[in-house]
C-alpha cells in the first residue's frame, strides 16, 4: 500500500465533518502526509435574490472565522495544517481543488441521507467519490433520526 503524500479535508462544520477530521488527522500523521482542510462557502440564492443586497463580505469573513476555528483546533495534532476557503459549488470545488493542489486522498463526511431527504437535499459526497480523479474516503455522521 502506497502512502499518502497529502491530503484534502473538506469541511462543512457540521457533525460529519467532526468525525471525518478525526481520521483525516489520524491518516496525515500516520503517513506524514500535509492536510489542507478545505471549506467552501455557498452565496444564498432565491428567486428575488436581485431585489436584495447580500452582506458577502460579512458571509465570507465568517467563513474564514469558522475555517480559522477548526483549523486552530487541528493544529495541535497537525501542526503544518493548511487552510483553503473559497465561495462556489461544493463538490465541483473540492474535486478542482484536489486536481489542482496535487493532493491524492480527500476525505470528507458524509451525513448518510437517503431517500427523499437526499433527493431534496442532494449529496456533495456523493459527487465527489462520482468526479474525483483520486480516492475519497467518506466518514458517516452520527446516523440521522429513524434511521
Amino acid at each position: 500500500m502506497s502512502a499518502f503524500k497529502s491530503i484534502l479535508l473538506a469541511t462543512d462544520f457540521g457533525d460529519a465533518s467532526a468525525r471525518a477530521e478525526e481520521v483525516a488527522c489520524t491518516m496525515a500523521t500516520r503517513f506524514g502526509a500535509r492536510l489542507t482542510l478545505m471549506h467552501v462557502w455557498v452565496l444564498p440564492t432565491s428567486a428575488y435574490s436581485e431585489s436584495i443586497t447580500l452582506p458577502i463580505d460579512r458571509i465570507e469573513r465568517a467563513a474564514r472565522e469558522a475555517l480559522d476555528r477548526a483549523a486552530a483546533r487541528l493544529r495541535s495534532v497537525v501542526p503544518n495544517l493548511e487552510t483553503h476557503l473559497i465561495c462556489g459549488d461544493p463538490s465541483r470545488s473540492i474535486v478542482e481543488a484536489a486536481e489542482e493542489r496535487g493532493h491524492d486522498l480527500v476525505v470528507l463526511g458524509t451525513h448518510g441521507r437517503h431517500g427523499v431527504p437526499r433527493f431534496f437535499l442532494g449529496s456533495v459526497a456523493e459527487k465527489v467519490v462520482r468526479s474525483a480523479a483520486v480516492p475519497v474516503l467518506t466518514v458517516r455522521g452520527a446516523a440521522p433520526h429513524g434511521s
